[in-house]
This record gives structure tokens, sequence and C-alpha cells, in this order.
């Protein structure tokens, strides 16, 4: 009688378990990015600049899909066009991984001037109004 009461005790235990609602989880991030697969450069000293596409993008950073090599811990320029206007942002590259057919690299903006971080601000919010 006990092993017939204790297995529906059990069982009582894991269905209320099971309809207990799962927790959100918090976003670590500190803005919403944005998936837009558009083209861009970059630039590094006085290399050639290295053809990149814009995996996702926020207002604190972007993921690139590269084809070459970059440096992790490295500085680079990323050509942002908007309003017909080409500006330059630089970026700190975090982390990289390993894709099928290219690297991916994640960056984040070190804005410099209030220019610059105007022109990524617009560039960001013409993307998030277009999705």
């Amino acid at each position: 009688m006990n092993l017939i009461r204790n297995l529906f005790q059990k069982k009582e235990a894991v269905q209320n378990e099971a309809e207990k609602k799962p927790r959100p989880v918090a976003e670590r991030r500190k803005h919403p990015r944005y998936r837009i697969g558009n083209q861009t450069f970059l630039y590094s000293g006085n290399r050639a600049p290295t053809q990149a596409n814009i995996v996702d993008i926020s207002h604190g950073g972007v993921k690139l899909a590269v084809r070459e090599h970059l440096t992790v811990g490295s500085k680079m320029e990323m050509a942002i066009y908007t309003g017909g206007i080409v500006a330059k942002a630089l970026l700190f590259i975090k982390w990289e991984i390993q894709a099928r057919d290219a690297m991916v690299y994640g960056a984040e903006f070190i804005v410099q001037d209030p220019r610059t971080k105007a022109q990524l601000m617009q560039y960001v919010k013409t993307i998030s109004e277009s999705r």
C-alpha cells in the first residue's frame, strides 16, 4: 500500500513540476540586433579593404562574415553608408568562430566622436524601421 501511495505522490510531483511556467531568461545584450546581410568593407592600416557581410548589427556592435582572417583584439574601421554619406566606424574585434565557408567575427563599436555616433545610430535606426 505504501508503495502505491509513493508512486502516486511522485507522479503528482512530476505533474506539478511540469505545469510550472518557465522563467523568462534575461537578455544580456544592451541593444537589440537586426539581421541585414549587407555588404561592407573593413579597413586596417595600409592593407587593402577587406570585404565583409554584415550578419547582424546593433547600436553596440556587429557580427561579420569574412573570408579573410582578422585578428581578435585588433581594431579596424567599417564603412557605413547612410543618407548618401560614407562614414567609418571604429571596431574592436572581440571573438571569432569558424563557419562553413567563412570566419564569423563579433565586434564592438568604439565611438570616438558625436558625428560618427549619430551616423551609426541613424544607420541602425534605418535598418530597424525597414524590418
